[in-house]
């Protein structure tokens, strides 16, 4: 799904009928993001929970050795 619409993605999760909309969890990872966020419902939104932080434009969230 490198060429996926992430913005549609969520969307279209968010909007599905599921029968317990609290236990579902979406983890997306942009190509231009290191690492997976995980997205869950709450309330009346798809919200993102973890991680909020490191952001890969944090300084020193790339190490160099």
């Amino acid at each position: 799904m490198n060429h996926a619409d992430l913005n549609a993605l969520k969307r279209r999760v968010f909007e599905t009928p599921w029968h317990d909309p609290n236990r579902v969890q979406l983890l997306v990872m942009d190509q231009e993001e290191a690492f997976f966020r995980m997205w869950m419902i709450r309330g009346n939104e798809l919200r993102q929970f973890a991680p909020l932080q490191p952001n890969e434009e944090d300084e020193g969230f790339y190490l160099e050795s």
